[in-house]
């Protein structure tokens, strides 16, 4: 309130100021640029780039974005990897959103597939945001390998997810994760490696169904 009541007062006073200027009458406008100007000349900053903050909570919604990372305009497949650490074992529900086929692989265990030719939508509601699709995750305790097989025509390429509700002492991301430093680990929750072949046989994508390397084996290091 007290920065609200001094910035009034700077108003009042350049706006004054203008008013009174020997031959020179200031629009509404050019009175509030004066007032900016002055802001921003008496309040010296600059920008800082920073890396975008990671979420480790499954309650917040997480994506993987595999377009923005290997690029669109062509079929592909990708995967991404990362650990759901649980204090306890437990089962885990997530409310999921994606375009075109996918995968999911639970400790090397598949546990949700979907064919569907389809684009991902994220349904923002007043108080929440509305996922269409869910599975269900079965936790031990420690440390559980999550992998995602994604597939796409070209077109936008993200996979959203979510926990439905609070679950008990779980964090996602890549620390203590083999051959993760703790500089990588801070800046990603996810490994992602692709693109590779998405073939179309009889207009229908193939590449969800074929076994790529990293699926059988996620090796960092290695030129797939």
């Amino acid at each position: 309130m007290k920065y609200s009541t001094t910035l009034t007062l700077l108003a009042i006073s350049t706006i004054s100021w203008g008013q009174g200027h020997p031959g020179k009458a200031y629009s509404p406008i050019e009175k509030i640029m004066l007032v900016a100007d002055h802001i921003i000349a008496s309040n010296p900053y600059q920008y800082e780039l920073k890396p975008a903050r990671k979420k480790d909570r499954l309650t917040a919604l997480n994506f993987v974005d595999f377009g923005r990372t290997l690029g669109k305009g062509r079929p592909a497949v990708a995967y991404a990897q990362t650990w759901i650490n649980s204090e306890e074992a437990q089962s885990l529900t997530l409310d999921l959103e994606y375009s075109h086929g996918i995968k999911i692989f639970l400790n090397n265990e598949e546990v949700y597939r979907d064919y569907s030719d389809r684009i991902g939508k994220v349904l923002i509601e007043e108080r929440s945001l509305a996922l269409s699709k869910k599975v269900t995750l079965t936790l031990k305790k420690g440390p559980n390998k999550l992998l995602m097989k994604s597939e796409t025509s070209g077109k936008p390429w993200v996979v959203y997810f979510k926990a439905d509700q609070k679950p008990k002492e779980v964090t996602l991301g890549l620390k203590d994760a083999p051959f993760v430093s703790d500089k990588l680990a801070a800046l990603s929750n996810w490994l992602v490696v692709g693109p590779f072949e998405n073939p179309n046989n009889g207009n229908k994508r193939t590449g969800i169904d074929i076994v790529y390397p990293p699926e059988q084996a996620f090796e960092i290091g290695r030129l797939y």
